[in-house]
């Protein structure tokens, strides 16, 4: 008994021909219907593209990992830069005169320091020491040039930030 498979009619042209699909008789053909499975997905094709999903989202994760990390560090930064910023205006609210380097070595004590030479700042729930170094240089009677340099930690990674600035006699 010959068999017939269609798969785009479900046995269309078994009809076509003058055979019945469900036939039942002795000796007729049979129409074995082969579905196309044109209305979902396979089991593979469904991991696959949750593979695909779960490869893009850990990108995407990663992304958010390191652009927090970036902001955080560019934000110390900024808050480094008021640190340099306020030691710069407590130096010169001492007076020309008063701003002395220490002798011999050039540099000058902190004034706005916490503790020797280090200002200790809360920033986003934690405790941050910037370092603070400070050199004066007298570049001739009326001029004095101040530089400091703020070194911080982040992620064991020692940063710092470096200003100058000219100080003159009124």
């Amino acid at each position: 008994m010959p068999v017939y498979y269609d798969k785009i009619n479900n046995c269309g042209s078994s009809i076509k021909q003058g055979m019945s699909p469900n036939s039942s008789r002795q000796g007729s053909n049979i129409c074995v219907g082969i579905m196309a499975n044109d209305k979902g997905f396979t089991l593979v094709e469904a991991l696959v593209s949750m593979l695909i999903l779960i490869v893009v989202m850990l990108g995407m994760l990663q992304a958010i990992i390191i652009s927090s990390s970036v902001a955080y560090k560019n934000e110390l930064r900024d808050e480094a830069a008021k640190v340099a910023s306020e030691e710069f205006e407590a130096t010169r609210d001492v007076g020309f005169d008063n701003v002395l380097p220490i002798a011999g070595s050039g540099s000058s004590p902190c004034i706005k320091c916490t503790s020797a030479n280090t200002f200790t700042r809360q920033f986003d729930n934690a405790s941050i020491n910037f370092t603070i170094a400070k050199t004066v240089a007298n570049l001739d009677p009326n001029n004095k040039q101040v530089s400091i340099t703020i070194t911080w930690t982040f992620k064991s990674e020692p940063i710092t930030y470096n200003i100058n600035t000219l100080i003159t006699r009124n």
